[in-house]
């Protein structure tokens, strides 16, 4: 695999464009990894194609709303691993009756609350200019809406897709919550 990314890299003479195409490869072979482990987790569990929608919902809402991130790519990696699984054992073995749980509703509709007032939330990481905050902050928004009438419709259909749309809902409030309360406290 470093073979191959060393030939690509070296037909490119500019050193700027070769750094470039040298992080997006390195980004794109994470990812694939990251999807690979994500797939082998979920098969593990019998809940592979939850998990991808899981995955998918969470990170289309988490990329524009912020929130914690760890300091390190190795502790990222680590926590990361961790919540898949969690959240694998988690879907595997929630008991259908939260499939229409008010409870789990209520919860996931208080913390869509939390993350449509106080989203985007940047990161030292990850600072926004006031541009990206409003255009992050109305995509945010338009994802949440998006999401929670899908979560709401499975609701009303006992289905689990509804638990899966609120653990994803959920994770990203948390997320938003603990980063908000990082950035008050300097």
């Amino acid at each position: 695999m470093i073979s191959i990314i060393n030939s690509l890299l070296s037909n490119i003479e500019n050193s700027e464009e070769r750094e470039l195409v040298a992080f997006g490869l390195r980004r794109l072979v994470k990812m694939t990894i990251s999807i690979l482990a994500i797939g082998i987790i979920g098969a593990i569990w019998g809940v592979a194609l939850y998990l991808y929608i899981f995955m998918g919902t969470f990170a289309c809402l988490r990329v524009f709303a912020g929130g914690f991130h760890m300091k390190t790519e190795l502790s990222c990696g680590i926590i990361s691993s961790l919540f898949v699984v969690g959240n694998a054992m988690l879907i595997r073995f929630m008991p259908s009756e939260f499939y229409s749980n008010v409870g789990l509703l209520i919860f996931t509709l208080i913390l869509s609350a939390l993350i449509w007032i106080i989203c985007p939330v940047e990161n030292a990481n990850k600072r926004l200019y006031v541009s990206e905050q409003k255009k992050f902050r109305w995509i945010t928004r338009i994802i949440l809406l998006f999401e929670l009438s899908l979560c709401t419709l499975a609701f009303c259909y006992n289905s689990i897709f509804f638990v899966i749309l609120s653990i994803s809902i959920i994770s990203v409030g948390i997320l938003v919550s603990m980063q908000k309360i990082i950035n008050e406290r300097g």
